[in-house]
């Protein structure tokens, strides 16, 4: 056999090979394609966007961020979401975080936050720091020594000195949370108990 008949040869099984794929590609895509138009809910509609309802359950997630304990009550302007969508719930969220008082900030109030959007439920989150309530400075232990920082601020109020290793491991633990104290009396009341 000469090196031009086996070169036909297999160009003959190479373009054969080539049809044969190309019609059960063919073959495979118009079968996908036929299932695919077959399908019922072939047709997306701007009407089936998510909105809440009458029906809606709407929960409101009271979580505090010092304790991280959560639990939940009703919404109550809940009317007001009724006929929204995600987006726009997002948008009533935003107002509600921008028109947070003073008021309500010195109660612990942090923020409001979507955490869960569908036609059958809405979960709202109500983020609080009771601590911020609880006083104006937080003791903890920061590199093996007592600091004391102003609070809700978060700046450094003052440095002890006094190192960690030296008072008792029950205190020590409530010093790696953190303890807060309400006023500058309870404030060196416990920094006494620690010197001494």
């Amino acid at each position: 056999m000469t090196n031009k008949k086996f070169y036909c040869i297999i160009l003959a099984l190479l373009l054969i090979m080539s049809a044969f794929a190309y019609t059960y590609i063919r073959a495979y895509n118009t079968e996908i394609a036929v299932r695919f138009n077959e399908r019922e809910d072939f047709e997306v509609s701007a009407d089936k966007v998510d909105r809440i309802t009458e029906d809606t359950e709407i929960i409101l997630e009271v979580y505090d961020v010092h304790t991280n304990h959560v639990y939940e009550t009703e919404f109550s302007d809940a009317a007001s979401l009724e006929g929204k969508t995600r987006e726009e719930v997002e948008d009533v969220i935003l107002a509600m975080n921008r028109s947070i008082s003073d008021a309500e900030k010195a109660e612990g109030l942090k923020n409001y936050q979507l955490i869960y959007f569908s036609a059958d439920n809405l979960t709202i989150r109500k983020n609080m720091d009771t601590a911020a309530e609880a006083g104006q400075y937080l003791v903890k232990e920061e590199n093996g020594y007592i600091v004391v920082y102003s609070y809700p601020e978060n700046t450094l109020y003052h440095n002890t000195g006094i190192l960690t290793a030296e008072i008792d491991a029950s205190s020590r633990d409530d010093l790696r949370e953190g303890i807060y104290v309400k006023n500058s009396e309870e404030l060196y009341a416990l920094l006494e108990s620690f010197s001494s």
